[in-house]
């Protein structure tokens, strides 16, 4: 049982690696493309909203993700209709108020020109409530290589997605919504391929702890 789980952590770490390796020089690529067919006011403008979402993303998480990860296998099925109640209530609220004060927000960063972008990424926002469950069943089955997977074909997809945007004209919403879509992808696939799907549910008692690592 251990040499399996050592075998597993190995295999795991490695393909954890080559994913990031992937993407990264792949988005180094992509930048250079769309580089050359957008405007720099327009990577300005993305840029301002991506640390919007960054920052939302953060805060939204409550530390569920360490939460479910630390959780025993015999607690997890307690542990995650909880998480996911927490997540929706989180991500939801986050999300709106994005929504609502996309132009404020801009302003304050000195960028108004950005409230429609940061609309468009709220998508995401709303994204992250179901996608964190099965993100953490995939690490903690040690599946890197699935994970792996699903984000390099959401990378190839919202590559294509913001060459055909940006090539249309549409400046920096073709780097949101091509972000939007890689984000559909890796949700949806998620869902796929887990072997359990959870539904909200409430226990104060796990509430109070994933809030308290939070």
């Amino acid at each position: 049982a251990e040499e399996g789980l050592g075998r597993r952590v190995v295999t795991g770490a490695a393909w954890n690696m080559a994913g990031v390796v992937t993407l990264r020089a792949g988005g180094l690529l992509v930048g250079i493309v769309a580089a050359r067919l957008l405007a720099p006011e327009d990577f300005g403008v993305y840029a301002v909203s991506i640390v919007v979402l960054t920052l939302i993303g953060q805060v939204a998480e409550l530390g569920l993700h360490s939460a479910l990860l630390r959780a025993s296998k015999d607690d997890f099925d307690t542990v995650a209709p909880t998480a996911l109640t927490l997540a929706l209530v989180s991500y939801t609220i986050l999300g709106v108020a994005l929504l609502i004060l996309a132009r404020p927000v801009a302003s304050i960063f000195g960028a108004p020109d950005a409230a429609p972008a940061m609309r468009v990424l709220a998508v995401c926002v709303f994204l992250g409530a179901p996608a964190c469950i099965p993100a953490a069943q995939l690490r903690r089955d040690f599946r890197m290589a699935v994970q792996s997977v699903i984000e390099m074909v959401a990378f190839v997809v919202s590559t294509a997605v913001l060459v055909t945007l940006a090539v249309g004209g549409h400046g920096a919403m073709s780097l949101a919504w091509s972000r939007v879509v890689g984000q559909i992808i890796v949700v949806v696939a998620l869902q796929l391929v887990v072997s359990k799907r959870y539904l909200p549910g409430f226990q104060r008692s796990q509430a109070l702890d994933i809030i308290r690592i939070g």
